[in-house]
């Protein structure tokens, strides 16, 4: 065979190359196409799902009340991943209130998050402060949260939350930062559904801070489904039971 011949067969060999290369990455690229779809179809269609929490008492209640006396360590329901840290009722949102009358730290919430200061809400509830006392990483840090919970649907952690001071992340990984600029920020934080039954277990909503830090929170949860940014809020928490038909009266003389 010729050189003339094998340079042919060369460039013919490399055309074919960049050919199989060029088809490659066309496939490569309608598959993260119809991913991408597929995952915009799927999150459209789970924002559709009714919500509803699987935390309780998202309102931050002590005692189940909102303005409660003694020395209480945390709201009902919640726990304390570290003994160090310091929670303390801030103040109580009620639900209806003129706008102008509400306290300057519930108006920053309200603009800050919604762009508005609402006369009428859903419900009352409390702003907690936490203080992080202990000095240790910002993974180990955490503060109120509670569980286990079924993790066999798709879940949101979410909450409200101001950095009055320090460092703070939320999330199950504490990668989320908590931006430190005086405003409040709606901390949202989504979970697919557990691939196997050893992973079917969750706890949060995780809310870490470095040693001094401290924040406002409110309206913490864990969620069913896949909330939308922007649309965190209050959500009730369902009573499932077995309905039945009643029973027929027997009737005797």
């Amino acid at each position: 065979m010729s050189t003339l011949d094998i340079s042919g067969l060369v460039e013919s060999t490399n055309n074919l190359t960049n050919t199989v290369m060029g088809k490659m990455a066309q496939i490569d690229s309608k598959l993260n196409q119809a991913n991408s779809h597929y995952q915009q179809l799927m999150d459209s269609i789970q924002s559709d799902f009714p919500f509803y929490a699987l935390t309780r008492n998202q309102q931050l209640k002590f005692a189940d009340e909102f303005s409660p006396q003694g020395d209480l360590t945390h709201p009902d329901g919640f726990m304390l991943r570290n003994s160090k840290v310091v929670v303390e009722l801030f103040e109580t949102v009620v639900r209806s209130q003129e706008p102008a009358e509400r306290s300057l730290e519930q108006k920053a919430l309200f603009n800050d998050v919604l762009g508005t200061t609402p006369k009428h809400m859903y419900t009352d509830f409390n702003i907690i402060k936490i203080t992080f006392n202990d000095p240790v990483d910002l993974s180990s840090n955490y503060s109120i949260f509670q569980g286990p919970m079924n993790r066999l649907t798709a879940l949101t952690h979410g909450a409200f939350i101001k950095v009055l001071l320090g460092e703070c992340a939320f999330g199950h990984s504490r990668t989320k930062r908590v931006p430190n600029d005086g405003k409040w920020h709606e901390m949202i934080e989504h979970r697919d559904m557990a691939s196997n039954l050893s992973a079917a277990y969750e706890h949060g909503p995780h809310i870490a801070g470095v040693f001094g830090t401290q924040i406002l929170v409110a309206l913490p949860a864990t969620v069913a489904g896949k909330v939308p940014v922007g649309r965190w809020g209050y959500f009730n928490k369902p009573v499932f039971k077995i309905e039945s038909d009643p029973q027929p009266k027997v009737i005797t003389e």
